[in-house]
């Protein structure tokens, strides 16, 4: 709804149609989702890499390291029930939202006031910002960034939808087995 409003909003403030994402024309369903899993590959590693930087540096600097909330809550879960429910929120509804929210809501319409590069940044920084976690800021603001580049490199929102699922997944697998989450 935040998305909608958005979107609203800008239409009749100003009268005028969204940029364009893309000039190419949309890839076959199959390719989009294809690509999807790639993008999620190829930015588990930039991710990996990032957050534990990110942990060296908060260990270093004497700074505690807390998971996120929703991390303890999938650790905790005792009810099969709840724990399909929030893999399911996690998996598809929470990703739909926030690419709706940050990729085709505050990239697409800061790309008419802001140079590329900051309205990358912007909808990126946001985007790390709403997971309210110190330590995953950095890991998630170049996940921001790698969703960013893949929805305007395709055109196509289902992209960085599939990536993020994909990468919301891999970290309730890895919390349930006691890994960790964000990589």
């Amino acid at each position: 709804t935040v998305t909608l409003a958005l979107f609203a909003l800008y239409r009749r403030s100003l009268g005028r149609s969204l940029p364009a994402v893309s000039a190419r024309p949309a890839a076959p369903l199959t390719d989009r989702v294809l690509l999807g899993a790639a993008v999620f590959c190829a930015a588990l590693p930039l991710v990996s890499a990032t957050s534990t930087l990110a942990k060296l540096s908060m260990e270093w600097l004497g700074i505690p390291i807390s998971q996120q909330e929703i991390a303890d809550l999938f650790a905790t879960a005792h009810s099969p029930w709840l724990l399909m429910a929030l893999t399911g929120a996690a998996v598809v509804v929470v990703p739909i939202g926030e690419e709706l929210l940050f990729r085709a809501g505050i990239f697409r319409i800061s790309m008419r006031y802001l140079p590329r590069w900051a309205a990358l940044l912007l909808s990126a920084t946001a985007f790390a910002l709403l997971h309210s976690n110190t330590v995953h800021f950095a890991p998630l603001l170049v996940l921001g960034i790698v969703f960013t580049l893949a929805y305007e490199r395709t055109g196509s929102l289902l992209v960085p939808v599939i990536a993020h699922g994909l990468f919301n997944l891999n970290s309730i697998v890895r919390i349930l087995a006691g890994v960790g989450g964000t990589s």
